[in-house]
């Protein structure tokens, strides 16, 4: 059983703030154990991206953050979060001219999930990902946050 507001999954996505120095954007996104058993994690999240009405945005999603920036990427590993326990992963994207009209070139919706085949769930980052023209969305491997 599952605590209440926590996904039957076990698990909850949230998003950070769009840091958006100079053109290169980087959004820390947190995947939390809400459930009442141990959760394994090993690799990057599984993401699909969404325009303003909600169709699938045609963005190759990297496995790390190469070409886009030099972020440290600590690469998979196997870790374990017990109940209450997160991880993190830092999505990066270069910014692309966006119609501030439509919002075409920004992905609106974000679809994450802790692995290729698990159940993702929909966040909407503030601000978006304006990936535009670019298509190209790059992940960090999931690492534990320490406290």
């Amino acid at each position: 059983m599952t605590p209440t507001g926590c996904p039957a999954s076990g698990v909850k996505v949230s998003t950070g703030a769009v840091n958006a120095a100079m053109g290169l954007r980087a959004m820390p996104v947190t995947l939390t154990n809400c459930g009442g058993g141990a959760r394994r994690l090993n690799g990057y999240p599984d993401v699909r991206v969404r325009d303003v009405e909600n169709e699938r945005m045609d963005v190759t999603v990297l496995k790390g953050p190469e070409p886009i920036t030099q972020l440290d990427d600590p690469g998979p590993h196997p870790m374990t979060l017990a109940p209450g326990e997160s991880a993190r992963s830092v999505f990066v994207w270069r910014y692309s001219a966006v119609d501030a009209a439509t919002l075409r070139g920004s992905g609106v919706y974000v679809e994450i999930g802790p692995a290729a085949g698990a159940e993702r769930q929909t966040v909407e980052p503030e601000g978006g990902l304006d990936v535009g023209e670019t298509g190209l969305l790059g992940t960090t491997a999931w690492q534990k946050v320490v406290d």
